[in-house]
Parts: structure tokens; C-alpha cells; sequence
């Protein structure tokens, strides 16, 4: 039994291990350092993309090919 279970944990940590993405975050700022709520960010090339929140910061998932 103890083998059992030492198998399917170690199936599941290779399953979120293939599974897990890069995250980029950011914040996004004018010339002045003053935040930019409501900014579009995308991933030039791909159709991925976020907006900042209230105070100018995202996150987006990183493409597999960066």
C-alpha cells in the first residue's frame, strides 16, 4: 500500500511539473513613475494579453516559446 501511494504522488508531481507555466509580471509606468491602471499588455507575436489593475501591475503567462 505504502508503494501505491508513493507511486501516485509521484505521478502527480510530474503531472504539475509538465503542466506548470512561467508567469511574467510587471508593473506598468509612465515616464514620470506614476502607475498606469487599465494598461493593455501583450506578448508581442502571440494573441496573449492582460490589463494592469488600480495600481499598474499584471501578470500574464509565459508563452513556452520565450
Amino acid at each position: 500500500m505504502k508503494q501505491l501511494v508513493r507511486i501516485f504522488l509521484s505521478i502527480m508531481l510530474l503531472n504539475t511539473s509538465v503542466f506548470a507555466q512561467d508567469v511574467l509580471t510587471g508593473v506598468v509606468k509612465d515616464p514620470q513613475g506614476n502607475s498606469l491602471p487599465g494598461s493593455i499588455v501583450l506578448i508581442k507575436g502571440t494573441t496573449t494579453n492582460t490589463t494592469t489593475d488600480t495600481t499598474g501591475k499584471f501578470s500574464i503567462p509565459s508563452p513556452k516559446e520565450l
